[in-house]
């Protein structure tokens, strides 16, 4: 009101006040608030040029009797009514045209020869029913599209399950088993075995059961990543976050473990031993070569040792709700230009981090200035992504110096951080910060006594 011109105010009808430009009308449910509004609002005064618009958010309210017969008397189409079916478009016509212009219009050849309101009511009446016709046409097409494709779906899955039944072997992810249960049913399978069973929702083994079923084997390692669950406080507070595979290893349920390990070479299998006491080498370890661009070769090349902590105090920073250090991207991009140099091809490095803003750093920094450095970028992931994988060489940046926090210090993400190389693995850190942590201790104990001790702020190069 306050900010309003004259020329503003005669062009809106008069409506000066808050109030009269945006009313509220709030009444307790019988008292037929709508339908007085609407009335108080056609009885203000004669005919406006443009309608008036009655929008509702269930068609049921547009059509109790009390509405209808207002809606009649004052010549408007409930075009709701209409689209459900309740009534034709001439039945709703009618009231406006009146008995003896709908008989006539047939024989009109000139719409002119109609008053303007009439006109005007006669074109909207067609465009209604030829909306209602293509309405109908459409509705019709959609049920016979959804029995085409039924069929179309039957044929699929017998075909499918045809191919199927001459398999001996069907490998498929716990979200297509879900899927495609019905298949799954049908082949009636008699032995499931669970791969990566420790990092699987328990609520996702059930779902892939079968009556048919006489035998379930699971394979995984409870003591590396657990399963994954959307809301944090339900898979801490909950237990929702264990997996199958543990709760039965935890209850004492019978159960075996490999206890000969063939990826990683002593140096670096040493650091996981204290979680998993007994765990041997096997023999191929000791002659397995390491393929470089120079020729196959036991160890890295341009490296002393196999394992090093690359020591250094440089804080971290927040970086779009992760963490991110300036110093370790430096560092990473530095050692992985001088392992190319060295004859090692880029594929054959991995870099992880357990934090989502260094991952997201380090690939732009990596692919910028190796490609500039005339290298190729190397593969950059999180540690979480990379379970399951391995390569020769992994550079691990750990990224906090100053805090230590409950998520750098599980031991189950500490085991996927150290388990991945099998020729090299260097470690980007604080041993100060990580020695606070008793898992990390011991890893630290490991390499400070080792016969050439493994830590320091810089790294001993061939």
């Amino acid at each position: 009101e306050k900010y309003m011109t004259s020329a503003q105010k005669e062009k809106f009808g008069g409506l000066e006040t808050l109030q009269d430009w945006f009313p509220l009308h709030g009444s307790p449910f019988g008292t037929y608030k709508a339908l007085d509004a609407v009335r108080d609002l056609l009885n203000k005064g004669p005919r406006q040029k443009h309608p008036t618009l009655v929008e509702a958010y269930r068609a049921e309210g547009l059509h109790k009797s009390e509405f209808q017969e207002m809606l009649r008397e004052r010549n408007a189409l409930d075009l709701a009514r209409a689209e459900s079916g309740k009534d034709s478009i001439r039945t709703m016509a009618i009231p406006l045209l009146g008995e003896e212009h709908w008989a006539n219009l047939q024989a009109l050849e000139d719409l002119r020869a109609l008053s303007v309101d009439t006109r005007a009511a006669v074109v909207q009446m067609w465009l209604c029913q030829e909306h209602h016709g293509l309405l109908q046409r459409y509705r019709e097409l959609v049920v016979e599209y959804d029995s085409l494709m039924a069929s179309a779906r039957t044929a699929l899955e017998l075909h499918q399950l045809q191919v199927l039944q001459r398999s001996d072997v069907i490998g498929l992810t716990t979200t297509g088993c879900a899927i495609n249960q019905h298949l799954i049913r049908q082949l009636e399978p008699s032995v499931l075995i669970v791969e990566e069973a420790a990092e699987i929702l328990e609520s996702q083994v059930l779902c892939c059961l079968t009556k048919s079923l006489q035998q379930i084997i699971m394979i995984g390692d409870h003591k590396q990543l657990q399963p994954f669950v959307q809301v944090e406080r339900l898979g801490s507070e909950c237990n929702l976050s264990l997996s199958l595979f543990e709760r039965l290893c935890n209850n004492d349920v019978p159960h075996f473990m490999l206890a000969t390990q063939r990826r990683m070479v002593p140096e670096i299998a040493a650091l996981v031993a204290p979680l998993y006491p007994g765990l041997a080498n096997a023999d191929c370890i000791a002659t397995r070569m390491l393929k470089t661009a120079h020729g196959d070769r036991p160890s890295v090349p341009g490296m002393r040792s196999p394992v090093f902590l690359w020591a250094h105090d440089v804080p971290e920073e927040a970086y779009c709700g992760s963490q991110v250090n300036k110093q370790e991207l430096q560092m990473a991009l530095d050692l992985a230009a001088y392992l190319q140099f060295s004859g090692l091809h880029s594929r054959q490095i991995t870099v992880l981090s357990p934090y989502q803003g260094q991952v997201k750093q380090l690939q732009q920094t990596l692919r910028t200035n190796l490609r500039m450095a005339g290298l190729e970028p190397v593969d950059v992931q999180t540690v979480d992504s990379f379970q399951g994988d391995e390569n020769d060489v992994v550079i691990l940046s750990l990224v906090r110096t100053q805090s230590l926090t409950d998520f750098l210090q599980r031991p189950n993400r500490m085991c996927v951080s150290l388990s991945r190389a099998r020729f090299g693995l260097y470690i980007l850190g604080n041993p100060n910060l990580l020695e606070r942590c008793a898992h990390w201790k011991e890893v630290l104990t490991i390499l400070r006594t080792a016969p050439e001790p493994m830590v320091g702020e810089s790294l001993p190069l061939v």
